[in-house]
């Protein structure tokens, strides 16, 4: 994808919106790190207090961590329809901020299943890399030879890089589950996960540099005491957002069609289709979902044409596309 259109875009679409957008991310940066931080600061402050009251700070610390946990899929879901509100239409409101609530059980699934997998796949290697460092300092401590603390030593770094870039990858190809979940509420966690990373396949480093691409301004906004973060959030959300919708528009998985500030202006047809790569009949209905329906089953997408099973917990893959109304936002 072009990153350059991409972020002019997005500043197009921000242009006399930046209010709006601004108080929408900065909501949600302080609902999403107010648990985390909440259980950081006591951590800290655990130095200076007596063994009597650790039990209690630390009970207070987990409840952080569990609030933050319970409130990522539903803040996740919302925020994710805010923003390809934004981008369709170019007018949104805070209250879809919290449209995740509304469904607050699917939501909150969709957010552990993530925590899940991403703990399967981070969290358990990170464990078995604090083990060998462990290992490492007890070696160290009862007198191990020069060899054995060096192959250590190279064994916690090596392991630490690679985990570090596999890390990077899993998240890369989670990135788009929660905007998959928005536009296809009947479908389950796991087949959103899965079908983002399906769809990421061969997206990750064009993912990757576009973040890369943010660096140059992240260290601009430090010298502003960081209230230019103010500005560049909502700025790289919402070329994110216009990247994703891009790539669900590639693979059919859009509810509707072409977004704020992508129409026809100056453009003729042939140009805006092939900036969205719709196809012809797509546009003229109106009405992505459908196309998709059809395409869905004959895109030759096996995985996400499966049909629903009582044994892959819950996977109702395939199963009456929008008819459960209460899971949709």
């Amino acid at each position: 994808m072009d990153r350059g259109k991409l972020k002019a875009r997005a500043l197009s679409q921000l242009s006399g919106r930046w209010g709006m957008v601004i108080l929408a991310c900065f909501i949600y940066g302080l609902l999403m790190s107010g648990g985390s931080g909440v259980s950081t600061s006591i951590n800290m402050s655990t130095a200076n207090v007596s063994s009597t009251f650790f039990i209690g700070f630390l009970a207070f610390a987990l409840v952080g961590s569990l609030l933050s946990l319970i409130l990522f899929g539903p803040m996740q879901m919302g925020m994710s329809n805010y923003m390809f509100t934004f981008v369709r239409t170019g007018n949104t409101a805070i209250e879809n901020l919290f449209d995740g609530f509304k469904n607050f059980v699917n939501s909150l699934k969709i957010g552990l299943w993530y925590a899940l997998y991403m703990f399967l796949w981070v969290g358990l290697p990170m464990i078995v890399l604090m083990g060998v460092s462990f290992t490492m300092m007890f070696a160290a401590a009862y007198g191990a030879n020069d060899g054995m603390i060096f192959l250590i030593m190279l064994v916690a770094m090596v392991g630490s890089i690679a985990i570090s870039i596999f890390s990077l990858i899993k998240i890369i190809g989670y990135s788009a589950m929660f905007y998959i979940k928005l536009e296809n509420p009947d479908q389950s966690g796991v087949a959103c996960l899965k079908k983002s990373e399906e769809i990421m396949r061969g997206q990750k480093w064009d993912f990757f540099v576009l973040q890369l691409s943010f660096i140059g301004w992240g260290i601009l906004c430090i010298f502003t005491l960081g209230i230019g973060f103010f500005w560049l959030t909502p700025y790289q959300k919402v070329t994110e957002a216009n990247y994703f919708y891009e790539l669900l528009a590639r693979n059919n998985l859009l509810r509707n069609n072409v977004p704020n500030g992508a129409e026809n202006n100056n453009k003729n047809q042939d140009e805006t289709q092939e900036d969205w790569h719709l196809y012809e009949d797509d546009r003229n209905a109106g009405n992505f979902v459908e196309a998709g329906k059809e395409d869905w089953n004959t895109s030759g997408n096996e995985y996400w044409k499966e049909k629903p099973t009582d044994q892959d917990g819950g996977d109702d893959l395939g199963s009456n596309r929008g008819s459960d109304e209460s899971d949709k936002f």
